[in-house]
């Protein structure tokens, strides 16, 4: 009959630690994310993006450099030096 209580005794406080394991990966995962901070960034495209997900300031390369977007349509590029100041 020992052994009995030794067992229960076992897994009540297995069953403890396991709910405290739950509960503190739920208060882990569900918290409020920080922001991410970078000190250096390798992208040849970055896309800020506006509140309807459309982006508003791309920073890329004459290659992957978008068209013109004037009132939500698209217009296909005119020159190859798009999004350039100045020739180089």
């Amino acid at each position: 009959m020992t052994d009995g209580g030794w067992i229960s005794r076992v897994l009540v406080l297995s069953n403890l630690a396991s709910w405290v394991a739950l509960v503190l990966l739920a208060a882990h995962v569900f918290s409020a994310p920080e922001h991410p901070r970078f000190t250096e960034i390798d992208a040849e495209r970055l896309n800020i993006l506006g509140e309807e997900g459309q982006p508003v300031l791309v920073l890329a390369n004459r290659r992957l450099m978008p068209g013109p977007r004037i009132n939500g349509k698209e217009y296909p590029p005119r020159s190859p030096n798009r999004g350039a100041w100045s020739p180089v």
